[in-house]
C-alpha cells in the first residue's frame, strides 16, 4: 500500500516520459545527478558534500539538494500543480545547475516570495 504511481508525462523536446518532479537519473536531458547520487538534507551536509568536490560532482548534489525544507516543498508544489499552458508536460522540480564561468566574480541565489 504505498502512495500513488505518479503520471508519466512527454519531454516537450524528446518525448520520453517522466514524472513530475523529476527523479534523479531517469534520463531527463542533461540530468548531471545519477539515481544515488549523494542528497543533502541538512546545511552540515550540504558543507560536508561542498568541500573538495568537483565542479561536475558539487552540480549533481544541487540538482538534489533537500536541505531547505521551504524550497523543497515549493519546487515541488510547482512541479505537481503545474501552470495550466504545461499541464501536459513534467517540470523538473528539482534545483538547477549554475551556468556561465567555473569560477565567476558574482554569485546571484533566490527564491521567490
Amino acid at each position: 500500500m504505498g502512495g500513488s504511481v505518479p503520471e508519466l508525462l512527454p519531454h516537450p523536446l524528446t518525448g520520453e516520459l517522466f514524472a513530475s518532479p523529476v527523479p534523479p537519473g531517469t534520463g531527463w536531458p542533461e540530468d548531471p545527478a545519477a539515481p544515488g547520487a549523494p542528497v543533502a538534507h541538512t546545511a552540515d551536509d550540504v558543507a560536508a558534500l561542498a568541500t573538495g568536490s568537483s565542479l561536475e560532482a558539487l552540480t549533481a548534489c544541487i540538482s538534489v539538494c533537500r536541505a531547505c525544507d521551504r524550497l523543497v516543498r515549493w519546487r515541488e508544489d510547482v512541479a505537481l500543480a503545474k501552470r495550466a499552458s504545461f499541464a501536459d508536460q513534467p517540470y523538473w522540480g528539482r534545483p538547477i545547475a549554475g551556468w556561465g564561468a567555473a569560477a565567476p566574480k558574482v554569485l546571484v541565489v533566490g527564491l521567490p516570495q
